[in-house]
């Protein structure tokens, strides 16, 4: 990837510009109609950064439907490269600092999640943090794991590609899991705490990887296996506990 260019840098600040501007004039439009007293500024503060940051989302999914980050690798000078760049500008100013913090609460964060473009399925939540939203789909009655990563891109040669994340439903993410591109967990699986999923791998129905494994790139894990270690191999068939 090379760096980003000024033509880039100076399409993204035109777009801030505008955001800053709809967002403060329409905050100061707002408070100004109201009987605020000693609040008006306080309000009108709140008032204007809950704008910005709505309206960041508005332009950022504008961008994505002209500029949409597509899967696979970004070839020098592409269009591709170019709609990948002005994307990381938005997330390292606007959505990054929210995300990384930890400071929203989770169903708040569920929705910010659901307008940057990942579908998220009824009855799932967590404080797992997902990178590359449009890039990532998750089913219902999912437990996304505190400080779990689920991300939509990992590093080659230098080189950034990117793939969609498919998780189905009810699976659970424990803690600190990491989770990479191109992988695929299909329904009632468990990812253990610390285990590390790499690119392409795919998880069976009802399958569970141990806590602190790490799973190589393009493994499978059968349906109900179990695996475990570093790296992680099948090991002998967990008897089946009833469920409570």
């Amino acid at each position: 990837m090379r760096e980003i260019s000024l033509t880039q840098l100076g399409l993204f600040f035109l777009l801030l510009l505008a955001i800053l501007s709809l967002g403060g004039g329409g905050a100061y439009l707002a408070v100004k109609q109201l009987p605020l007293g000693a609040y008006r500024s306080v309000v009108g503060v709140m008032l204007c950064l809950g704008l910005v940051y709505l309206l960041g989302i508005v332009v950022h999914r504008v961008v994505l439907r002209f500029l949409p980050l597509v899967e696979g690798g970004k070839r020098e000078g592409s269009r591709e490269e170019f709609a990948y760049q002005i994307y990381v500008l938005f997330y390292l100013f606007f959505f990054f600092p929210f995300i990384l913090s930890n400071l929203l609460p989770i169903p708040l964060m569920r929705t910010i999640y659901k307008a940057l473009g990942c579908k998220i399925g009824k009855g799932s939540y967590g404080s797992s943090q997902l990178v590359d939203p449009p890039l990532i789909e998750i089913g219902k009655y999912c437990v996304l794991g505190q400080a779990a990563i689920i991300s939509g891109h990992y590093m080659a040669a230098g080189k950034i590609f990117h793939k969609k994340v498919s998780i189905g439903n009810g699976v659970t993410i424990g803690a600190g899991a990491k989770i990479n591109a191109g992988v695929t967990i299909k329904d009632g699986a468990v990812i253990g705490t610390g285990a590390v999923i790499n690119p392409y791998c795919t998880i069976g129905e009802d399958a569970t990887v141990a806590p602190l494994s790490y799973l190589k790139a393009r493994s499978r894990v059968g349906p109900g296996e179990y695996w475990m270690g570093v790296p992680a191999t099948r090991q002998e068939q967990l008897e089946k506990q009833p469920k409570p």
